[in-house]
């Protein structure tokens, strides 16, 4: 059996060496160089709601926007929202019935949007969730989604 004297890594080749038992004579083989396993990545999204002069203002981010490397590109951005209680039980998503959905046509440098809305009135409560959809390697279309946000403008930190 040989010893590993040089592990092999993804940049280099190792070397395991074998040593006879009888006489102590040695030979080295080449060990080939480790597989660079890339992990799919995916991005996500993160969704932050503030007041804005009586408005909700919705801030979304895309997670790994600057690094996206070649495994996904952002085909479209934006939330969706409707009232706590015409949601109900539901999850909400953009092919909800009576959901709004707002495209974002394009992001700042950082993956980031800022959008203001109008509340029906001051103490509503809404579901707010971000979205983004990209496509993977099979050429389908994939969406991703923040966690939901329930909030009124009253409800909101003054």
């Amino acid at each position: 059996s040989g010893v590993v004297t040089k592990a092999a890594t993804t940049e280099e080749e190792g070397i395991i060496t074998y040593t006879c038992t009888v006489c102590g004579e040695t030979r080295t083989e080449p060990i080939p160089k480790l597989e660079e396993i890339k992990t799919l990545k995916v991005p996500g999204v993160t969704l932050s709601i503030s007041q804005n002069n009586g408005k909700i203002k919705l801030t979304g981010t895309a997670a790994d926007f600057e690094n996206q490397d070649d495994y996904y590109t952002i085909t479209g951005q934006g939330f969706v929202y409707m009232t706590k209680t015409a949601l109900g039980t539901k999850s909400l998503n953009v092919n909800t019935a009576g959901r709004t959905k707002v495209s974002i046509k394009s992001m700042g440098s950082a993956g980031t949007y800022s959008y203001s809305m109008t509340p029906k009135s001051s103490s509503t409560t809404y579901v707010f969730r971000a979205y983004l959809t990209y496509t993977n390697s099979s050429g389908k279309t994939v969406y991703v989604y923040s966690a939901p946000i329930y909030t009124s403008y009253t409800g909101l930190a003054k």
